[in-house]
């Protein structure tokens, strides 16, 4: 019998390709748009960085670009601030008074028609290759150019002899426009005028090795403004009034440098414990009546094996201190804070306790330190100028705290010999710590169930019993220049410097510095962890209104 055979066999369906086309079509898209978004947010993020950072080598110490409109800096010509300021008052750029004074050039009439609005100093650290021609720190200035035919009439005119060629630039000396600007008696100099993606730079040194670094590195693409994290970093430094000045540090090469003392910056950083804690700082400085505002980011190394962890907002502390405290630091929480901190603080605090009473600061102290923190500097209300130091912590764990204070107290009278009385004002338990023959020096208790205070020198409990008012969390100068939802908050009033020049609690200030701070209002600085890598600070001085 045969097979009963089928006319029209029915055949598998055949696989529709459509979806993994448009599949694929769609992960392509993704990632083209990935990629175009990535590289117009690199170019948005450069096109914000100081004038030259491409041309700055990485090895640089720090920058320091300004504005080149005079304009920008009149409002603090006009009330003598550069003046109050010594270590200011001196001739740099469009700061002074009568402009640029290189090579006796007329700045507004011969520079500032073909710059652009901004120029950036570099110092460099001192290497074989710069020690060779000059043994001076390295200083490069780089200036944007926007009038080429300018720019090279004032080459032509101070700079004729060429030294090398580096790429497509030539070096010229320039002794007579350098002279001894900027290189400390140095008349070696070096001039150049230099192309970056299609965009012409003037850029000087003191050194010629120091200039062809510069150039070097403007064709590698191995400079500060390639730096990882170094330009968004500069994005968040967004300032509102006029911007003067912008500031760049390497922290571990300065540092290391400084204490090395021989230009060994890793060396040095490792040795001072400070290379695994801060990368890099990057700040802006503008400008408003009556105020001078900075934003500053740093962060951390990038093979850094700490994490920065996000902390609680400030909050309550400072309706706890009447409003004429002269100084004030706050943190929203304490533990928060500690995770957080350089090693080296957490080592000289957990040292310095250890040194004085004994006890473990970590495991005696931390953990029951879970709330908001501050230290502040208290006037008395007694006619004679004095001051106490006070600190204020929340906890919600009073017994440990009682138990760490009670150990604190024993340490005080075993270790130093001070007498440690306990006593009762005004429904507030107090303990007292006296040294021989009965001289009390500090207090400690409870503000309420939450609220710990410790003071140091005269008695301070009657201006932080009941909570004062107004407190200083409600004094218009307070809340002038700190900013609301940070982690941390920092306050000094700067309004009466007579009342600090007797207090213990500081150093007297000498002519200079009670000179430079004569304008000052007072300065608030506000901090906050951006991310895991990061933090930002919003530091504002008040000036004293113009007379």
């Amino acid at each position: 019998m045969q097979p009963e055979v089928q006319t029209n066999p029915i055949l598998p369906p055949r696989p529709n390709r459509k979806p993994l086309i448009w599949l694929g079509v769609g992960l392509a898209t993704v990632a083209i748009a990935a990629g175009v978004g990535y590289w117009a947010w690199q170019r948005m993020l450069r096109k914000s960085l100081p004038a030259g950072m491409s041309l700055v080598p990485q090895s640089a110490l720090y920058t320091l670009s300004v504005s080149t409109v005079p304009e920008h800096w009149q409002p603090l010509a006009d009330r003598d601030i550069l003046k109050a300021l010594p270590w200011l008052n001196q001739s740099f750029g469009p700061v002074d008074q009568e402009g640029v004074n290189i090579a006796n050039i007329d700045y507004l009439r011969d520079i500032r028609p073909w710059i652009g609005d901004q120029a950036t100093v570099a110092v460099l650290p001192i290497s074989p290759e710069t020690v060779l021609g000059s043994p001076e720190q390295p200083q490069v200035w780089v200036v944007p150019v926007i009038d080429v035919p300018g720019a090279q009439t004032l080459l032509q005119r101070y700079s004729q002899n060429p030294i090398e060629e580096v790429g497509d630039a030539v070096i010229y000396e320039a002794p007579d426009f350098i002279g001894d600007r900027i290189g400390g008696g140095n008349r070696n100099g070096a001039i150049a005028l230099v192309r970056h993606d299609d965009s012409p730079y003037l850029v000087w040194s003191n050194i010629p090795a120091t200039l062809r670094q510069v150039i070097m590195t403007s064709k590698q693409g191995d400079s500060v403004a390639d730096l990882p994290r170094y330009a968004a970093a500069v994005a968040d430094t967004t300032t509102s009034g006029q911007r003067l000045a912008e500031i760049y540090i390497n922290v571990p090469a300065l540092l290391g440098y400084t204490r090395s003392g021989d230009g060994d910056s890793a060396d040095g950083a490792n040795a001072a414990g400070l290379g695994n804690d801060l990368q890099g700082f990057v700040a802006s400085v503008s400008l408003q009546p009556n105020q001078v505002n900075l934003q500053a980011v740093t962060w951390l190394p990038a093979n850094s094996d700490r994490a920065l962890v996000p902390e609680t907002r400030v909050q309550n502390l400072s309706d706890r201190l009447p409003q004429d405290t002269a100084f004030f630091y706050s943190t929203g929480n304490t533990q928060q804070f500690w995770q957080n901190a350089p090693d080296g603080l957490q080592k000289s605090i957990g040292s310095g306790l250890k040194d004085m009473t004994g006890l473990d600061w970590q495991t005696d102290f931390m953990t029951w330190l879970d709330g908001e923190f501050a230290a502040a500097i208290v006037p008395t209300q007694r006619q004679y100028p004095a001051f106490g130091l006070v600190f204020l912590a929340e906890t919600s764990e009073d017994a440990r705290a009682n138990g760490a204070l009670s150990q604190l107290d024993q340490a005080m009278g075993d270790r130093l010999q001070w007498m440690i009385d306990q006593s009762t004002q005004d429904d507030l338990t107090v303990t007292t710590w006296k040294i021989p023959p009965g001289l009390p020096v500090a207090y400690h208790g409870w503000l309420d169930n939450r609220t710990l205070f410790l003071s140091l020198g005269p008695a301070l409990m009657n201006q932080l019993v009941p909570p004062p008012r107004p407190s200083l969390g409600q004094s218009p100068l307070f809340r002038s220049v700190i900013t609301a939802n940070s982690s941390s908050q920092l306050f000094i009033n700067f309004s009466d410097l007579g009342r600090l020049t007797n207090s213990p609690l500081l150093p007297e200030l000498g002519g200079n510095l009670r000179q430079s701070l004569a304008p000052i209002q007072a300065l608030g600085m506000s901090s906050t962890i951006r991310d895991a890598n990061s933090s930002r600070y919003d530091v504002r001085i008040l000036l004293h209104p113009d007379e």
